[in-house]
């Protein structure tokens, strides 16, 4: 039996922009990292082990030109 992340669902439909917006440093911070936090989770929801633990892809090597072409301009 293979395990499943569990599907996510926010208290507030609109989570990512119902971080706190007034306190002290630390309730902003915590407010801040708890977006991050469920954002996260809302995005692995519902993946497979497998895809959870895979590695990522090597990064292509970046090259001034294929940042020109990545813009749309040539």
């Amino acid at each position: 039996m293979t395990w499943t992340a569990p599907p996510v669902t926010p208290a507030n439909p609109h989570f990512a922009h119902a971080a706190a917006t007034a306190g002290d440093e630390r309730v902003l911070a915590e407010a801040w990292l708890d977006q991050h936090r469920q954002t996260l989770l809302w995005k692995l929801s519902g993946l497979p082990e497998d895809r959870l633990k895979a590695r990522r892809p090597p990064a292509a090597p970046w090259t001034r030109r294929s940042s020109t072409r990545a813009g749309g301009s040539r």
